[in-house]
């Protein structure tokens, strides 16, 4: 298994970092605990909101890694992360879903959520997600995006990914842009490659995050009829 640096660039050298792993699923907990006490990180598990509190109560984290959807209970992945930037904001938290969409991708971004990850996610991704988390405060990336979005993406590549923001389809966007669908095909893939993801709700996070889409006016209300909040490609 592949090592990669725990600790944080913040953290004292002798300390590694703390990550909690939030998740209802008894596979994926202890997937994700193998990967990350793998690679040197101490994990800590839970499979409910209850047990989150218990573990904040007692010790402080550096990361918080959460399922989105959690079965048959009252609450969400996002309810989670919410509790944590209120009560421990120091605490950075990564999202998990396997049902990627516009809306929870925005709501994470609103609750400072550093990353957005689609399931079933690699031990590379999450890994690379991790470090990105401890190794980038986010201001720097965020200014650099916002004063140069152009170094990154083409402006097709980026009226592309508006028009994805707003919820048109990928037949829509190829009227909308005068092209084929199969152009509006590679523009995506071209675009989530850049943006370092692979689904529609993952590259509106890290577009908002980076300054490259503004935050506001993100309601679902401004999504054409018809459009499908969830694509994967």
């Amino acid at each position: 298994m592949m090592k990669v640096r725990s600790t944080h660039a913040d953290l004292p050298e002798c300390r590694q970092a703390q990550i909690l792993v939030v998740d209802d699923d008894d596979i994926i907990r202890t997937y994700l605990d193998a990967i990350l006490s793998g690679n040197g990180y101490m994990v800590s598990l839970a499979s409910d909101f209850e047990t989150v509190r218990e573990l904040l109560d007692r010790q402080n984290f550096d990361l918080i890694i959460a399922d989105l959807l959690f079965l048959e209970r009252n609450y969400s992945g996002l309810d989670i992360i919410q509790h944590v930037t209120e009560n421990h904001p120091e605490c950075k938290a990564i999202v998990m879903t396997s049902h990627p969409s516009t809306h929870t991708a925005i709501a994470a971004l609103r609750l400072s959520a550093v990353d957005y990850l689609c399931k079933p996610a690699t031990q590379q991704e999450i890994l690379d997600a991790v470090s990105k988390a401890f190794a980038d405060s986010g201001k720097e990336s965020a200014r650099s995006s916002l004063a140069n979005p152009d170094t990154t993406l083409s402006k097709r590549e980026m009226e592309m990914l508006d028009l994805l923001f707003r919820g048109f389809s990928f037949n829509q966007i190829a009227l909308k842009m005068h092209c084929s669908l199969p152009t509006v095909k590679t523009f995506s893939q071209r675009t989530y490659k850049k943006l370092g993801v692979k689904t529609r709700a993952a590259a509106i996070h890290e577009a908002i995050k980076r300054g490259i889409i503004p935050p506001a006016g993100t309601d679902a209300d401004n999504q054409p009829t018809g459009s499908q909040d969830v694509q994967s490609s």
